[in-house]
């Protein structure tokens, strides 16, 4: 018993010591879990996408219009006058301050024609199409585009031929016409708000009937909806 409390001071010294210690060696060991750099990228990756997403300008527009249409023909074999058409279509446009864009329309284009030995007043021909206009332009006031905005384009449109109505006596059909050409294309546009306005030029690289100087030209403007 006198050994005991003999040692007693050393135990309770000992005890004292390892009480001291114990915060030292008693942390918690467990290994914090190394940051997954490679999930913080996609993350970040992904964040931007979208933010680049939201600000992305882009719209779809539905049209209707009307055009003037002419042929560049031989005048020794033919007269042309000016005569008026229509179009509708559809057209989806992508960008800022450059965008691009795409349709398709439906285009009616009339033309004035009648042989030059022809007693008629007046003659035409009525070429109905599917053109395929694929652009490309400035938006001039991109930052507004929502509001208001003013575009240039230019651009080129296949043009495929559907079929041919005569009131020239000419006895014009298809099987007289080439069934594809191909149109350069420029113009201006204006929105405002959900209207969208667009005047321009189209202008043929190939003629219209086969093995006849007829190359053909077109204004139109037209007037869209754009969601």
């Amino acid at each position: 018993m006198k050994k005991i409390l003999k040692n007693a001071p050393v135990f309770f010294l000992f005890l004292f010591a390892a009480s001291l210690l114990n915060p030292v060696f008693g942390q918690d060991t467990q290994k914090v879990a190394p940051t997954d750099t490679t999930q913080l990228a996609a993350a970040d990756t992904t964040a931007k996408k979208e933010k680049a997403d939201r600000k992305r300008k882009d719209s779809f527009v539905v049209y209707i219009g009307a055009n003037a249409n002419e042929l560049s023909v031989s005048p020794d074999q033919f007269n042309s006058d000016t005569e008026l058409g229509y179009q509708l279509g559809f057209n989806y446009r992508r960008g800022k301050f450059l965008y691009w864009g795409a349709g398709a329309k439906y285009t009616n284009a009339i033309y004035g024609l009648k042989a030059v030995d022809s007693a008629s007043d007046s003659s035409s021909i009525s070429v109905k199409s599917i053109d395929i206009p694929l652009t490309v332009g400035l938006d001039l006031l991109f930052f507004t585009s929502r509001l208001f905005t003013v575009r240039t384009f230019v651009g080129v449109v296949p043009s495929f031929v559907l079929n041919v109505t005569d009131d020239s006596g000419l006895d014009i059909t298809k099987d007289d016409l080439n069934t594809f050409n191909l149109l350069g294309q420029g113009g201006i546009g204006i929105d405002i708000a959900f209207l969208d306005i667009e005047l321009g030029y189209n202008m043929g690289f190939q003629d219209v009937l086969k093995d006849q100087e007829s190359k053909p030209g077109q204004a139109f403007v037209n007037l869209g909806f754009r969601f």
